[in-house]
């Protein structure tokens, strides 16, 4: 069965167990674990800030607790998320030969194109420094005037036209001053900002005379209507125009056949060339070895979620809470899992539920109340006992479960 989060929907330890081939992340095992999650019911509401992670869809072939502690797979680990198309190529040519070791084709098609966008970069980078360079220049001679007016010594234009020959083609960049940090998501700008009075970005304008605009990134964009310029006898009004194209229906799928790694607000994440995003939604549509595929999603997901990810990965951690798991199981039906922490049945016929509290402070992250009377139980931990966060957790819910001698120490247990 597969089980829905939620007060409503809790989870009896001691019922059906729910079995799965994914091992949770924190305590490793696939007991009370939903099919795509990495954390299970027992370790979910202490992990990320008391939120549920996010679902990552099935895998047959590796578990993300296996990606995670693979010696194989720790120079994809080691990575982070690409931060550019070359990066992006370097990711993926590593998961290849982690499974296939087959980069060939795929080197071979994105070599050109990658130089070419390199090298549009690099002039762009250039033009840009050297303009920002002469405009701070000016500033400086008169930065002891007082209610220095700018723009009298800048002027007003705000843009300028940068021209260069490529591929035996002319291209027109308009290089805009920009004001605050914003930039438009399809230029281009300059790829190590500089400490001076003016930064800029670029937008494509012509490409030998004739009006360009791209859809997704300009640059990109350009470097590669540049090659299918050279490979096909057609116009660039033309190109350009089945470029925007096939670029559109390739972010579309991977928008709606990959909802559960991209949106409209991570889209930026996405490579920026048409090469490396079709090779992304190859591999992703499965149109690759199965292994290939699954690499890609635990990378992924592991570059997006690293910030609690890595936090779970402390040893003293992992088996604090495999002896929480274990202490639920071996109370069974007195436990009952929720999506924001647990209840226990006590020896009295009491009721306590332990809940995540985001009014935590470094030694209390929990809310402990008597279900039936609504009633808070007050329980802290001496701040000398530095012990692991499911330690802490196995101590509270032994000592509710046993209500009757807990009491002694306990007074606000309903005794």
């Amino acid at each position: 069965m597969k089980m829905e989060l939620g007060l409503l929907n809790s989870k009896r330890i001691g019922g059906e167990a729910v079995v799965s081939k994914q091992s949770c992340l924190s305590c490793h095992s696939p007991k009370y674990n939903d099919y795509d999650l990495p954390l299970c019911l027992v370790c979910s509401p202490w992990t990320n800030n008391g939120e549920s992670p996010k679902s990552f869809g099935s895998l047959e072939h590796i578990t993300l607790l296996e990606f995670i502690h693979g010696d194989n797979y720790q120079e994809i680990i080691s990575r982070g998320m690409p931060d550019g198309d070359i990066a992006w190529k370097e990711l993926l040519c590593s998961i290849n030969a982690s499974s296939i070791g087959d980069n060939g084709r795929f080197v071979n098609d994105t070599e050109e194109v990658l130089s070419l966008i390199t090298h549009i970069q690099g002039v762009i980078d250039e033009y840009t420094e050297d303009l920002s360079r002469s405009e701070n220049l000016a500033l400086s001679y008169y930065s002891h005037f007082v209610d220095l007016d700018k723009s009298s010594i800048l002027g007003d234009d705000e843009e300028k036209l940068l021209q260069f020959e490529i591929r035996n083609q002319n291209v027109t960049f308009r290089i805009v001053r920009m004001k605050g940090d914003e930039v438009p998501s399809h230029a281009y700008s300059f790829s190590k900002p500089l400490e001076l009075h003016s930064n800029y970005y670029a937008e494509i304008v012509s490409i030998n005379g004739s009006s360009v605009s791209f859809d997704y990134k300009d640059l990109e964009g350009c470097a590669e209507v540049l090659l299918l310029l050279e490979i096909h006898n057609r116009g660039i009004d033309d190109t350009v125009e089945s470029y925007n194209r096939k670029c559109r229906e390739i972010i579309d799928k991977l928008l709606s056949q990959h909802c559960e790694l991209f949106t409209e607000e991570s889209i930026q994440i996405l490579p920026h060339s048409i090469s490396i995003l079709s090779e992304l939604n190859r591999i992703l549509s499965g149109k690759d070895d199965d292994l290939v595929r699954e690499l890609l999603l635990c990378s992924l997901y592991t570059f997006e979620n690293w910030k609690w990810i890595q936090n779970v990965l402390d040893p003293a951690r992992v088996r604090s809470f495999q002896f929480l798991s274990q202490i639920m199981t071996d109370l069974g039906k007195r436990v009952t899992l929720y999506e924001n922490g647990f209840s226990v049945d006590s020896l009295t016929g009491n009721r306590y539920q332990v809940n995540w509290t985001k009014f935590r402070t470094d030694h209390v992250f929990w809310f402990i109340t008597e279900f039936f009377e609504d009633k808070s139980v007050c329980i802290e931990v001496e701040e000398e006992h530095d012990l692991p966060m499911g330690d802490i957790l196995a101590v509270i819910l032994l000592s509710l479960y046993d209500d009757i001698e807990s009491s002694e120490l306990i007074k606000t247990l309903n005794i």
